[in-house]
């Protein structure tokens, strides 16, 4: 059984009693969990990091050999479980970290008062409990599932060495790889060239008419018009410098 130590809680005989009644209420409720037995540590250590990861837990739990523990932000409890153990035990004790989280961060939000007190066994920790009882029944771990994890892999095998042909080609599939990156830049770079070059032709033929329309209203001030008679010719050869 999980062994769960509280420097703060009452001890007393009726609470030892009250706990109790609660650890054969759950027994009786999830009979299939209670049998399904987790023996040696590695195969503790896959399920819990698996129910910490799914149900968001938070990070100060971890697992270490032999032994969980799950620490908050006040010292004084912490949670224990030994092997060989169950997977009803290691959802009652998962919750019961997950459930002080939740606590701690009603208190400081307010959404409890500051004074109540968690309540170990109580009807939020049995939810907590249950739903990762039948999440670990769902997704097959009490049986395929751990087998899966646990079962050893199949070596890996060597890699063939590489001969001279086979490089020679992958040099080669690497540089008609980067001939391909490179045509594909030049034609990206060629429509924002069109665009610019389309823009243009409308900036000048925008200024020739606004020249225009000072030159026919004869105002009397001088007026500078430059020389935006470009050609189509020269406009497509930009680079190309007049005689």
């Amino acid at each position: 059984m999980g062994i769960f130590n509280a420097q703060s809680a009452d001890m007393t005989g009726v609470l030892d009693m009250a706990w109790l009644k609660y650890y054969l209420t759950e027994r009786a409720d999830f009979p299939e969990a209670a049998r399904r037995h987790l023996t040696t540590n590695r195969e503790a250590g896959i399920v819990f990091k698996k129910l910490v990861r799914h149900f968001k837990v938070d990070k100060s739990v971890y697992y270490k050999t032999r032994l969980l523990f799950g620490r908050g932000n006040h010292a004084g409890w912490h949670v224990t479980i030994r092997l060989p153990t169950d997977f009803l035990v290691l959802c009652h004790e998962i919750a019961h970290v997950k459930h002080i989280r939740e606590f701690e961060r009603d208190k400081r939000t307010g959404k409890i008062p500051r004074e109540a007190k968690v309540r170990w066994h109580g009807r939020r920790h049995y939810k907590l409990m249950r739903s990762m009882v039948h999440y670990c029944e769902k997704k097959g771990w009490f049986e395929a599932e751990l087998q899966r994890r646990t079962m050893p892999k199949a070596p890996k095998l060597p890699k063939p060495e590489p001969t001279k042909d086979g490089l020679r080609l992958k040099k080669i599939e690497r540089r008609r790889a980067q001939i391909r990156k490179y045509d594909s830049r030049i034609k990206q770079l060629a429509k924002l060239r069109k665009k610019a070059q389309r823009s243009l032709g409308a900036l000048e033929r925008a200024a020739r008419q606004e020249a225009g329309s000072e030159v026919r209203d004869g105002g009397s001030g001088s007026v500078v018009v430059q020389d935006f008679a470009a050609t189509d010719a020269e406009r497509a050869a930009p680079d190309k410098i007049p005689a």
